[in-house]
Parts: structure tokens; C-alpha cells; sequence
């Protein structure tokens, strides 16, 4: 259903708390009949509640006053209402019995289950929640990490302000050099040149800082951990072990992994990528030479690279120069195997820093890689600190901004046009580079409402 086939006349009902079972479950009703809906299905141990902001505890009955749980409802009227429109809460137990059970009875009273986002589309279009709060709550369902909401709440310390001011700067140069260019017709050309600088590098500017709204809260931006090493090594036991569940195929066979597996993990107050790759060595069989290309790529690229050492097996100094100049040097040296009687520690003359000494079978060494990981990758995200987040409007505004200053770049470089007509380009574009910081409309975030948005929000 689309947002525009939407009757806000009908009663909605969705669950708005968390996946079943759980302890609580919250569900959200709200329209002309919700009280009516609540006074069939709720019943206080003494008379019945008033229509006015309250809490009551109580029984939860069929139609038939059968109770099947007992819980609290909350009242909402419409002026004190989130939604702006009478609303009820039922807090009840979050068997799936239960849940399931509501669902029957509001269906039976002619409540409609809700679209996603259509009880903020109410608030928004009722006065109770601000196109701007819009934006930000849909951001913060799209937050992966305590970075990204360092980033969110960023955007009160004026940091955009200050980047849109310095694209600001650029087009008023580019209109006084072409504001001048009337007075010097003969270095028309040079002049030109001159302004074109500043536009190029609004339009990166633009570009720049649009782009950190693409990226954010896209599975792409993770960070990769990448395990890699010999064949054999025990690369995929240490990442099933790591994700606490089978996920890539084990085998006392070489050559087991051939492809990339990958899955999230969360280290370090934030998720990754855990890659386990085809172990590094040569091989004849193309298949198995292709998965090994492939590691050799991924553990280039990677934000973290965990080797992982057969420690029962004997490596010579010679020998770990060949593996480890086949990618750049790791973060983490996994020595495996110390439950077999062959495992030695890494011999000095390798000069390894910081190894760990395991046994993947063992809950104390996998312990030990997690807590160390989550060490090494919690000051990483320290390290980097936060930049300047525009919303997803401000974005859509910068790149509107970003196409006009290319449309007036590329007539500058053209140099056909009169100076007179050129400096309108920009200005035009300068309007509405002062437009991105403006405020934001409740047609502006509708579409990110519905499309972004959960079932019962």
C-alpha cells in the first residue's frame, strides 16, 4: 500500500516492541476507534478508565470476556497524544500466543494492520513530530555503531555550517572574478581560467560531503577483519568459533575454503566484516588458484589482518618471509594448534610482535583473540574521529547544488558565453547552495517514512 492510498480515518494497530518471544510486548493502537477497541479488550479490576493521558493495570479479555493475559494499558488522547490522534498502548507478556491473540481481536473490531512508518506519517502530518525530527530518527534506525551516533548528535556543534561556508567562499570568488571580466574583455580567457578554480572546487566540496550521507549505514562501509594464512591452518575453525556458530566448512583436507565466506561481527562497539579466506600457497588447480587471487586481494584491502599459523607445523624464518611477503604485514599473529604435542612458540628470529598463542577448541583462547580484537579495534574507532554528517536532505540539496556548478563549469570552459551570463550561473547556484542549510518540509522526508521506517514507529 502506498503512502498516498493511506486513509488516516482507519484505526492501525502494529506491534511496536521487539522480536517474540520477549518478557514485554508493546502494541501500538491508534485512530478514531482506539479507545473504543480498548474498552472491549481491557477491563480493570474496578470500573473502566476515563479518556484522559493515564496508565492502568488490569485483565486482557476477548470479546466474550474470556482474560488471556494481564498487563497495563496506556491512554493517549489526541492533544496529548505522540500521534496526534487517540492512541492506546497494551503492555502485555511477549509470548507469540499473546501477540497473536491481540492481532485476532483488533482485526475482529475493524482495526487495519499498519504500514511501516504510517504512525510517525500520522505525527507528521498531524503537527506532532517535525520534519527535521523526522530525519533524524530515520538516520538513527540506520546508526551501526557508537561512531555513527557520535555523528548523528554532531550535527548540533555547527561543523556543516562552517564546510557549507567554505563552499560559500569559493562561488562568491568565482563571481568576482567574473564580475571583473567585463573590464578586461582581452584576457578574457585567463579570466576564465581564474574562476573555473573555485567552481571545481565547490563541486568537489559537494561531492565530498554528500557522499558521507551515501556511505552511512551502508553494509559496504564496514571494516573488514581478514583472516589468512597457509592451507590448513584453521582459518575457518577460528571463524566459526569467532561468530559462535558453523559457518564456513571445516576439514582436515588443504584447500577446504576456496572461496570468500563472510559474515558481521560486532568488536570493538561496532560491527565488521569477518572474512575467512583460501589458504595462501601455489596450486596448479585453477579453481583453487582463483580463491587464492581472490584472498591475496581481500587481505590487501582489509581494515585488519589476522594471521593464522599452524604452530605444530615447522616454519623457518625463510619460510614465513615467503607466506607473509605474499600481502602486507598483520595486526595479529594467531599462533593455532597448542593443543597438539608438535606446537612450538614462534621461534624469535622470526621477530613476530604481539602473537597469541591457541587452540580453537579451546573457549579460553577464543576468549583471548575476541578480547584482543575488541582491544586493537575499539582504539581504531577512536583514532578516527567523526566527520561533518548531512542529512539525507541536505545531501539531496548539495548534489542538486553539485550538478548546477557542473552545468556552469562546463560553459566556462567553453568560453562562449558572456562573463555577465556566466556570473548568473553561479549565482543562481550560490542561492541554492544557501538553501541547503534551510528548513525541511514534511514532503521532503515522506518517502524516507515510509521506505526506511519499522512496522509499529
Amino acid at each position: 500500500m502506498g503512502r498516498k492510498s493511506l486513509d488516516t480515518s482507519d484505526t492501525i494497530f502494529a506491534l511496536a516492541s521487539g522480536a517474540l518471544p520477549s518478557s514485554v510486548a508493546i502494541l501500538r493502537v491508534s485512530g478514531p476507534n482506539a479507545f473504543s477497541i480498548a474498552r472491549h479488550l481491557f477491563q480493570k479490576p474496578t470500573g473502566t478508565f476515563e479518556e484522559k493521558r493515564d496508565w492502568h493495570y488490569g485483565a486482557f479479555q476477548d470479546l466474550e470476556g474470556n482474560a488471556f493475559d494481564d498487563g497495563i494499558l496506556l491512554v493517549f488522547p489526541a492533544d496529548r497524544s505522540p500521534v496526534g490522534e487517540n492512541t492506546v498502548e497494551f503492555q502485555c507478556h511477549g509470548a507469540q500466543a499473546v501477540v497473536e491473540r491481540f492481532r485476532e481481536l483488533f482485526l475482529s473490531l475493524g482495526a487495519r494492520p499498519a504500514e511501516p512508518g504510517e504512525f510517525s506519517y500520522r505525527s507528521l502530518v498531524n503537527g506532532r513530530l517535525g520534519a527535521d525530527s523526522a530525519e533524524h530518527l530515520a538516520d538513527l534506525f540506520r546508526a551501526r555503531s557508537a561512531k555513527d551516533l557520535r555523528r548523528l548528535f554532531g550535527r548540533r556543534d555547527e561543523s556543516l555550517r562552517r564546510d557549507i561556508e567554505g563552499l560559500r567562499g569559493d562561488l562568491i570568488q568565482a563571481l568576482a572574478i567574473l564580475d571583473t571580466a567585463v573590464d578586461f574583455v582581452e584576457e578574457y580567457a585567463s579570466v576564465l581560467t581564474l574562476a573555473s578554480q573555485p567552481v571545481a572546487r565547490a563541486i568537489q566540496g559537494c561531492s565530498a560531503i554528500s557522499q558521507r550521507f551515501e556511505s552511512f549505514g551502508s553494509a559496504e562501509r564496514l571494516g573488514r577483519i581478514v583472516l589468512v594464512g597457509a592451507p590448513n591452518a584453521g582459518k575457518s575453525s577460528l571463524f566459526n568459533a569467532l561468530l559462535g556458530r558453523y559457518r564456513a566448512i571445516v576439514s582436515p583436507s588443504p584447500g577446504t575454503t576456496r572461496d570468500l565466506v563472510e559474515d558481521t561481527i560486532r568488536l570493538g562497539g561496532r560491527d565488521w566484516t569477518l572474512v575467512d579466506t583460501a589458504g595462501l600457497h601455489e596450486t596448479v588447480d585453477a579453481v583453487e588458484a582463483e580463491g587464492v587471487s581472490m584472498a591475496r586481494e581481500v587481505a590487501e584491502q582489509a581494515s585488519f589482518r589476522v594471521w593464522v599459523v599452524d604452530g605444530s607445523a615447522a616454519l623457518f624464518p625463510d619460510s614465513w618471509l615467503d607466506l607473509s611477503a605474499q600481502i602486507p604485514a598483520p595486526r595479529l599473529v594467531v599462533w593455532n594448534k597448542r593443543d597438539l604435542a608438535s606446537w612450538r612458540e614462534p621461534s624469535p628470529e622470526l621477530g613476530l610482535q604481539g602473537w597469541i598463542g591457541t587452540s580453537v577448541g579451546e573457549g579460553s583462547s577464543i576468549s583471548a583473540i575476541a578480547e584482543r580484537l575488541t582491544s586493537e579495534l575499539a582504539q581504531r574507532a577512536l583514532d578516527a574521529l567523526p566527520t561533518t554528517l548531512p542529512t539525507a536532505c541536505q545531501a539531496r540539496r548539495l548534489r542538486s547544488v553539485g550538478e548546477a556548478l557542473t552545468g556552469a563549469l562546463a560553459e566556462l570552459s567553453k568560453g562562449v558565453r558572456p562573463p555577465e551570463l556566466l556570473s548568473e550561473d553561479v549565482r543562481q547556484s550560490l542561492m541554492l547552495l544557501e538553501e541547503v542549510l534551510g528548513p525541511v518540509s514534511v514532503d521532503d522526508v515522506l518517502d524516507r517514512v515510509f521506505s526506511e521506517f519499522c512496522l509499529g514507529k
